[in-house]
């Protein structure tokens, strides 16, 4: 008798930490607006509520800056006092500036609330602390940046287009290219077609090329010319990257709109970048590590600028498959850097 309420006593107190309020706050990475952020806005809506998801768009953006964003530390301490949990989701650059919005909490509020605070890193930028380490991230910046990879295409790009907007022959085309790049790690989320079209507005003729691409890709599988699969997937990912890319572009008419935005935007960009560059971000995170407060990255085997070797030694390990067991990692495939933004599906695995 004495286990069996036992049990119901646990059984309770399950159900009330499961129905404690909680407030998730979303934060872009570099040159994100809220346009760019709706894909994101919904999914985390329909995962925590309405009324419980908090999306703000990257200081570094044509967006105006949100006064909002300077009172986020106090708001934050608030919803600890009342017993809320916190879940920040942070991209890229997104994480300097929540680095240094979770540095302005009360150090004694987190030390005392730790188990109600959960930070999620999307390829979160700074993990590095020394200036080799910064030279390291810059080289890997400019070897791989949109502009560059719009002249120069690469195969990481046509590996992740696999992803974004699958092959007709999906299974078919996976198992092969698994079998010629042993090292594949097919993505745990994939876009639906339908929804991908819109999304990048991609037009009938653009679509009717990735098939025929597609068709080209299976007969070279099929035949075993590794030569030309790579050319044929480089080509691939070099005709959907431009419609990637306006995607991610803000497209304003008001020309006056974007000169406000230089002077408005100078000093918080400065600021940002400056904690970037000097490994500010790399040594709060490491200390909230240490807090205790729980901390989790999703793994994108296609980002170059968030390797497998940062993330471990930012939790001072060299077992990785620990951390993947412990669920400080999620690994998700081969995607790359912002590909949440266009797959926001990824999210739902932090939820």
């Amino acid at each position: 008798m004495v286990i069996g309420h036992l049990d119901i006593i646990d059984n309770m107190d399950s159900e009330i930490v499961k129905n404690i309020q909680k407030h998730v706050y979303y934060f872009g990475g570099i040159m994100m607006t809220i346009r760019h952020l709706t894909p994101i806005r919904e999914i985390l809506m329909d995962e925590f509520g309405k009324d419980n998801v908090t999306v703000l768009s990257s200081t570094v953006s044509l967006d105006f800056p949100a006064p909002r964003k300077l009172k986020i530390a106090r708001e934050i301490e608030e919803r600890l006092q009342k017993g809320e949990k916190v879940h920040v989701i942070c991209h890229s650059l997104g994480t300097v500036e929540v680095m240094r919005i979770i540095q302005s909490v009360s150090p004694e509020l987190i030390s005392k609330k730790h188990q109600s605070v959960t930070i999620d890193f999307v390829s979160p930028a700074g993990l590095f602390t020394t200036f080799g380490g910064m030279m390291d991230f810059l080289r890997r910046f400019m070897n791989n940046s949109l502009l560059r990879e719009m002249l120069v295409p690469s195969l990481r790009r046509g590996i992740e287009s696999l992803a974004i907007f699958p092959p007709i022959d999906e299974e078919e085309v996976e198992k092969r290219v698994v079998r010629l790049y042993p090292a594949r790690k097919p993505p745990l989320i994939k876009g639906n077609h339908d929804t991908m079209k819109k999304l990048l507005r991609l037009d009938d003729i653009t679509i009717d090329r990735l098939h025929r691409i597609d068709n080209d890709i299976c007969i070279s599988l099929k035949q075993g010319k590794g030569g030309q699969i790579k050319r044929t997937l480089i080509k691939r990912g070099k005709l959907l990257l431009p419609f990637i890319a306006r995607f991610y572009k803000p497209q304003h008419k008001d020309k006056s709109r974007v000169e406000r935005y230089k002077i408005s935007h100078f000093p918080e960009t400065g600021k940002i970048l400056f904690r970037l560059l000097t490994g500010d971000t790399r040594r709060m995170m490491k200390k909230l590590f240490q807090s205790g407060i729980s901390m989790r990255f999703l793994y994108l085997t296609q980002d170059p600028f968030v390797t497998k070797k940062d993330i471990l030694s930012l939790f001072a390990t060299d077992n990785w498959s620990e951390l993947l067991e412990s669920g400080r990692v999620i690994e998700v495939g081969d995607l790359g850097h912002s590909s949440h933004v266009v797959l926001p599906d990824l999210l739902r695995l932090l939820s």
